[in-house]
């Protein structure tokens, strides 16, 4: 079944009686009609600091991980009668402690969301618009869909047009957003290089009043850390300002197909490369390169699989990329935001090859491109060859017992034949009655 909501067969049974389809198709035909793209299931999502819906997303009593947050007591004087209407509509099932984002979770801030019951206010949850996400700490389970009439459903859905009405809660463009949150993460990283350096100038002054005789050593460290500081200085200047340019220039680069900011960073991907091996063009793929504040990541779009890792080149298994002696270089660029030049040392990256410092050797390489990305270890290509083997034989001794079986069977009865015969018996009996 095709839905909204998120991991839907792992939380619903593939097999859902005739009640709960139409609780299920009326309950998501309800949130469709409001915009809303994505349902996250109590309990199956996890919010972060750089979460992002999916479109429009609801998350019902999601989990929280490194966000403020606070207790709340359903049961108190305040939300008693409220949370005991939809405790009775709920079959028994009750409300009690559970988690809420607390103001200061989101520096952007989010809206409280309200319904009102009884002629008073009760809160169900925050909307975050900068994140088209909208959160609910109302309680839904699978089991509310059994019932043919269900009034908590029913409540439940009354409850999000009401804020959708009252908030005026709408899809919006997130780009912009993307954008500050990626910015966000690089002057995180920068600020705790930056501090790291004040610690280190302050323990190398230290060092060099405790011990006259390193003077020369600890004045070369002062002299490094302050052009450190220095750099990491003019990197926060820049950041605002040269970030999304460079970005720009990228695409401007005949090797790369595309190079986009997304949620997870700058995404960048190269055309198809290949590299010439003893007089042979080998293909190496098309590969993603994704640059975070302080990672670089490579992904080959046709990796080669071998005893249990995935390949992306012969010098990068699954994240561990060996750049040799120039993994610093490839560092600094990206904490100097180089972009441009990180681009053009990385696609000189992935077009050499050096034998000598390798995860996989280029023989095995090359087995898997011509294996569709598979490479047997010496153990499977012997099992191979026996199954093959074992195949051929089972082949010829299957033909063999046919063939047997047609030599063995006896012939067909030709009717023209019996007919002579019985006609030759009727003769020989119509003689011997007239003797």
């Amino acid at each position: 079944m095709d839905s909204i909501i998120n991991n839907y067969n792992a939380y619903f049974s593939s097999r859902l009686r005739k009640e709960e389809k139409l609780n299920l198709t009326k309950f998501t035909d309800e949130l469709k009609k409001l915009g809303i793209k994505k349902v996250y299931m109590p309990q199956t999502q996890t919010i972060r600091k750089d979460t992002i819906g999916e479109g429009l997303t609801l998350s019902f009593m999601p989990v929280f991980d490194g966000i403020a947050i606070r207790e709340t007591n359903t049961q108190n004087n305040s939300t008693q009668d409220f949370f005991n209407h939809l405790t009775e509509l709920n079959g028994g099932s009750g409300y009690g402690y559970h988690h809420q984002l607390h103001s200061s979770g989101f520096s952007e801030g989010a809206k409280k969301l309200k319904v009102e019951y009884e002629g008073k206010k009760y809160i169900i949850g925050d909307y975050l618009p900068k994140r088209n996400l909208i959160i609910l700490y109302l309680k839904l389970n699978h089991t509310n869909f059994y019932l043919e009439e269900f009034q908590y459903l029913d409540e439940i859905i009354k409850y999000i047009q009401e804020i959708f009405k009252n908030h005026k809660i709408k899809e919006e463009d997130t780009t912009e957003f993307i954008k500050e949150l990626f910015i966000e993460k690089f002057n995180v990283t920068a600020n705790r290089e930056f501090d790291n350096m004040i610690r280190n100038l302050s323990g190398a002054k230290e060092s060099l009043e405790l011990s006259k005789k390193n003077i020369v050593e600890y004045s070369n460290k002062i002299i490094t850390y302050d052009l450190n500081i220095e750099r990491l200085k003019n990197t926060l200047k820049d950041l605002n300002e040269g970030l999304f340019e460079q970005l720009e220039s990228l695409k401007n680069l005949k090797f790369i197909q595309s190079a986009e900011l997304e949620k997870e960073g700058i995404k960048i991907i190269f055309e198809e490369i290949f590299i010439e091996v003893q007089k042979q063009k080998v293909p190496m793929g098309v590969y993603e390169i994704c640059l975070t504040s302080d990672r670089i990541y490579i992904t080959n779009k046709s990796p080669i699989k071998y005893n249990g890792s995935i390949y992306h080149s012969p010098h990068i298994v699954g994240t561990n990329i060996c750049f040799g002696q120039q993994e610093s270089m490839a560092y600094e660029l990206l904490g100097q935001l180089q972009f441009k030049k990180l681009a053009h040392f990385l696609y000189l990256y992935l077009k050499s090859f050096n034998a000598g410092s390798t995860y996989l050797s280029m023989d095995r390489w090359i087995k898997g491109k011509k294996n569709k990305g598979i490479c047997l270890t010496p153990s499977e290509e012997i099992a191979k060859k026996a199954r093959e083997k074992e195949k051929k034989r089972l082949e010829a001794l299957e033909k063999k017992q046919k063939t047997e079986k047609k030599a063995q069977s006896p012939p067909e009865n030709n009717p023209e034949i019996v007919f002579m015969d019985e006609a030759t018996t009727i003769v020989n009996q119509t003689q011997t009655t007239t003797s």
